[in-house]
């Protein structure tokens, strides 16, 4: 959102971290197709920087012998409700939730820095996780 929504979420945020909780951000701000990953937004990631916390970067993966699980995607006109039922119904879907290394804020210049560890830590374990489709697979 704008600077002025962003601003009241990082003081939010900033309190939950210091009060000892965890909070989960998705870069992207919305979803993609899995094959191809967004741009990543750093505002958020000010309240790591502001709290004095690690950032626990997570690559989250669907692969599937063609690429991608069919219907892990949840892009363009694909409604919520028949997404979630699509993959609750499905008896192939192999989900990998791979913890990367903690990013120390203090190591990095600025937030845009930790960002761009963050995206290339993601993108190089997706990418391992679709290797064997790797020529599908666009990181911009």
């Amino acid at each position: 959102g704008g600077k002025d929504s962003a601003k009241k979420s990082i003081e939010d945020i900033v309190q939950v971290l210091q009060g000892g909780g965890n909070v989960l951000i998705f870069p992207e701000g919305t979803t993609h197709d899995g094959v191809n990953m967004g741009r990543f937004y750093s505002r958020l990631l000010q309240a790591a920087f502001d709290a004095g916390v690690m950032v626990q970067p997570l690559a989250i993966s669907y692969p599937h012998q063609d690429g991608v699980h069919p219907h892990a995607p949840y892009v363009g006109d694909v409604e919520l409700g028949k997404n979630a039922i699509d993959l609750i119904v499905s008896n192939d879907v192999v989900v990998h939730i791979d913890l990367l290394p903690p990013l120390n804020p203090a190591e990095f210049s600025c937030r845009k820095s930790i960002t761009n560890a963050a995206k290339t830590a993601i993108a190089d374990m997706v990418y391992k996780r679709h290797a064997i489709n790797s020529n599908q697979i666009e990181f911009p």
